[in-house]
């Protein structure tokens, strides 16, 4: 009888959660922020037709746009409370380094009858300054920018200072930061008040045209000339801002918006109210993040200088093996040479004489026999090079799987401890705790434990608390008392939301006593399943160890599975993955191939390890593996900075490397290389910004 109300009470929730969950989403709204520079009531004013459109255009959805500060705009986006953001170029960047939010159209903006989509600045001082007429004049002269931070105002400024060696923080006699907006750095220079500045482009023949001053009053500093773009300016130019999703917005909604913004007609409602000139595809913000970087500001603010006793005190160790074996090929490579001389001389005297013609093939034949032995021993070389290199990168990773191994460890810990401390105080008052409770409260304690099961969502500390004042108000409305320590008991249990069935039992006298019975048994539950995911993820992480630091010692190939070896890898590198990697797998099916695995682990590695740190251990890995022509083709692509064009023929070269020194050997790639090789296989790149794609082709059978 109890099993029967029970599973009809949890088909009715099961319906009702149904039918809510169908109007949420046909009620759903879709919040974007937009940097408000003036009154927020102004933005509002200004781009809400262009959400409106987009509400029009895409069916199901409300667009709502939602002006905001600065600070207002990092909090939501980190907290997860947009799903688009409209704001400035530089503080995108800074947003897409930290939240990886990503552009969906760039924002044409309309000015003197233009629409561009670039933008940069203008350095000037007054036409009678004799004394200004480069930058380096500067030095020594009061400038004046609109804020530290602001990218036309005065970022595009200081790397055109940078370019010319001249540090604005230092060689300016003052450096004044007037705020917005850009005109009053215009007129402040006009009155004297500075000898120098810089403004945002389009400012000083905005300020022309309505009156306020002449062109002919100043004078332009480095001015340039661009294609296409009709303003004065003395700096490079940059893309407009972008209008960007967040990172837990879907794609296909993303797709939709920008499909959208890109047909929206220039002669639109909201394009003339919004003072712009349309949409254009998103364009290549990865110049601001290189200027930031020369700069040192923005997200690439800190930097971290090493010496060389930094280098030998954190490396020293790695760096050991590695000196040794280049000394030991450099001698190896000194007695080959020595030895092909010596070969050379012997065949030009038996030319000579035939008389010593026995004594030269004599020494022929040993010189050919050292010459094996030197073979053989740059053999077993190369392969205790490759096994340090494995265990080199082993040891980088140590840190890593130590915590992957002791987080499960420590929750299988907490989980015992939990269990047991419950089982001590609870196990024997259990039978009468049951017999005090009548039928009817025994079926409400029955749904509540259920609920409690069902729900398997981890709440931030912010969320719990918003979701007790909630359970506290409903309960004070229905009489209960003690409704902080009820919420609090309900919120823990997960149990949050349409509670009206377990009123009558939290209006019980002992309710309390009932409901920490409840919490106990649902945290036991809770409990043996952390116990269980923690042990499967510490028995794959000590599995991909044992695997990974095997070594086959018989040196004959074998068939393996290679998606095998790289799970391996991957797992190994998971502490470094999990925080800002995503990982693309596409992975056909393979029949075992002949090769030897150990080998090719310290491909994986070398190529995996390679992109993580091009990608600054943020962005996405995609992994390939298919069957091509007989042939296995592993594909490993990564979306960072690329490889520059004139170095791509050396990097497979010995002792060729890019990293700081002691962060490599410069024989990572060489080695991976010697294996492919031996494997009879290719290995080839292919980068470009943004992109780049390590490609492995291998023989299914040797």
């Amino acid at each position: 009888m109890t099993n029967n109300v029970i599973s009809s009470m949890t088909k009715i929730l099961l319906f009702l959660m149904g039918l809510s969950t169908s109007f949420i989403a046909q009620a759903e709204t879709v919040k974007i922020g937009v940097l408000a520079f003036r009154s927020k009531e102004a933005t509002s004013t200004r781009w809400q037709p262009t959400a409106d459109y987009l509400s029009k255009t895409i069916g199901g959805h409300t667009f709502k746009m939602i002006p905001m500060n600065y600070p207002e705009v990092d909090e939501a986006v980190e907290d997860n409370q947009l799903d688009f953001l409209l704001t400035n170029s530089g503080h995108y960047v800074n947003l897409e380094y930290r939240d990886g939010i990503t552009r969906l159209a760039t924002l044409k903006k309309h000015e003197q009858g233009k629409n561009l989509t670039h933008f940069g600045g203008v350095i000037f001082t007054r036409a009678d300054r004799q004394d200004i007429n480069t930058l380096k004049n500067l030095k020594g002269k009061h400038f004046m920018a609109v804020g530290q931070n602001s990218l036309g105002g005065f970022l595009v400024a200081w790397e055109q200072f940078y370019e010319q060696n001249i540090n604005p923080f230092k060689d300016f006699a003052k450096l004044t930061f007037n705020g917005m907006p850009h005109d009053n750095v215009v007129l402040r220079i006009k009155k004297g008040e500075a000898d120098a500045g810089t403004v945002r482009t389009s400012v000083l023949e905005q300020l022309a045209q309505e009156g306020k001053i002449r062109l002919s009053d100043f004078k332009i500093l480095t001015q340039k000339y661009s294609a296409n773009f009709p303003f004065i300016h003395s700096t490079h130019l940059y893309p407009q801002w972008p209008f960007s999703k967040m990172s837990h917005t879907s794609d296909e909604l993303a797709k939709k918006v920008a499909i959208a913004l890109l047909k929206m007609p220039t002669d639109h409602h909201a394009v003339q109210e919004g003072r712009y000139g349309g949409w254009a595809v998103p364009l290549n913000y990865q110049p601001i993040h290189e200027m930031m970087k020369k700069l040192r500001t923005g997200p690439y603010a800190t930097s971290e200088n090493f010496t060389w006793k930094d280098v030998l005190r954190k490396y020293g160790k790695m760096i050991a093996p590695f000196f040794l074996a280049v000394v030991l090929i450099i001698i190896l490579n000194f007695v080959t040479a020595r030895v092909n001389k010596t070969l050379e001389h012997e065949i030009n005297e038996r030319k000579r004489t035939e008389e010593k013609l026995q004594k030269a093939n004599e020494n022929l034949q040993r010189e050919v026999e050292q010459h094996k032995n030197t073979l053989k021993n740059l053999r077993a070389t190369q392969s205790q090079l490759i096994q340090s290199e494995k265990m080199a990168a082993l040891g980088q990773l140590v840190a890593g799987i130590a915590h992957e191994i002791n987080t499960p460890l420590g929750a299988i810990r907490s989980s015992v401890g939990n269990m047991s401390a419950f089982l001590n105080q609870t196990l024997m008052q259990l039978p009468a705790f049951f017999y005090s409770l009548s039928k009817e409260q025994l079926q409400y304690f029955s749904a509540l434990l259920q609920r409690s099961l069902q729900q398997e969502s981890t709440l931030s500390v912010r969320e719990e608390r918003k979701l007790k004042r909630a359970l506290i108000r409903q309960l004070e409305a229905d009489a209960i008392e003690k409704t902080a320590i009820i919420a609090d008991t309900l919120v823990d249990m997960r149990v949050y939301d349409e509670i009206e069935p377990f009123l009558p039992l939290l209006k019980v006298p002992d309710n309390q006593h009932i409901l920490q019975a409840a919490y106990k048994l649902s945290h036991l539950q809770r409990s043996t399943k952390t116990i269980e995911t923690a042990a499967v993820r510490a028995s794959k992480v000590v599995f991909a160890l044992k695997n990974y630091s095997h070594y086959d010692h018989a040196g004959e190939p074998v068939q393996t599975d290679l998606t095998e070896g790289i799970e391996t890898v991957l797992t190994l590198y998971h502490n470094q993955i999990k925080q800002g990697i995503e990982v693309i797998k596409n992975y056909a099916e393979l029949p075992p191939v002949m090769c030897y695995p150990d080998e090719l682990n310290q491909v994986w590695t070398n190529l995996i390890h390679n992109a993580l740190q091009a990608m600054d251990y943020k962005g996405t890995l995609k992994i390939d593996i298919l069957v091509k022509d007989e042939r296995v083709v592993i594909n490993i692509t990564d979306n960072g900075t690329g490889i520059p064009d004139e170095i791509k023929p050396k990097i497979f070269e010995p002792f060729f490397t890019t990293k700081p020194q002691g962060e490599g050997s410069g024989l990572g790639l060489d080695i991976v290389r010697k294996i492919i090789r031996k494997h009879e296989g290719e290995i080839t790149v292919d980068s470009t910004p943004g992109k780049t794609t390590f490609s492995i082709s291998l023989p299914l059978n040797l």
